[in-house]
Parts: structure tokens; C-alpha cells; sequence
């Protein structure tokens, strides 16, 4: 949850550049719906730059090898970037 108050609260500077981000939100599709519109509840309005997509049964998490099987957990919070290191 930090992570992502930490983009929001950078969205302007991410505009300003041309960025746009995109929140994965992983979790098994019977509940992920209803876990994601509760989220966004507490986050809305998002940003027009900051965009929200649900990952049903991880496979986006588990194909970057991102899944975290602890407790009350999903997903180690991480940040991909498809522009080159600088």
C-alpha cells in the first residue's frame, strides 16, 4: 500500500515526464473483482496516468517471479520499467 501511495503521490512528476503507470493487482479471480473495487475505494480517485488491471490466478505475477506465498500476502511489491536504466 505504500508503494502505491508513494506513486500517487509522485503522479504529477510522472505526467510531467510522459509516464504512465500501471498497478498489477493479483489474487484468485473468484474475489480479485470485488478486492480490486475496494482498493480503488481507498485510493479513488486514481490519477489519469495511474491505471489499475487485475491479474487473475497471478499470471502476470508468476511469470515475472514475483509471487510471495506468505501469509496474507500475494506478491512481493516490485516496479518493472520498460525503458532502459539511466
Amino acid at each position: 500500500m505504500r508503494q502505491v501511495h508513494d506513486f500517487v503521490e509522485r503522479a504529477n512528476k510522472f505526467a510531467t515526464a510522459g509516464e504512465q503507470v500501471l498497478l498489477v493487482y493479483p489474487g484468485p479471480p473468484a474475489e480479485l473483482d470485488q478486492r480490486a473495487k475496494e482498493f480503488l475505494t481507498k485510493q479513488n480517485p486514481l490519477p489519469n496516468n495511474i491505471h489499475l488491471v487485475i491479474d487473475p490466478d497471478y499470471k502476470f505475477t508468476n511469470q515475472y517471479g514475483l509471487r510471495w506465498d506468505a501469509p496474507h500476502e500475494t506478491a512481493y511489491p516490485s516496479t518493472l520499467s520498460d525503458r532502459p536504466a539511466r
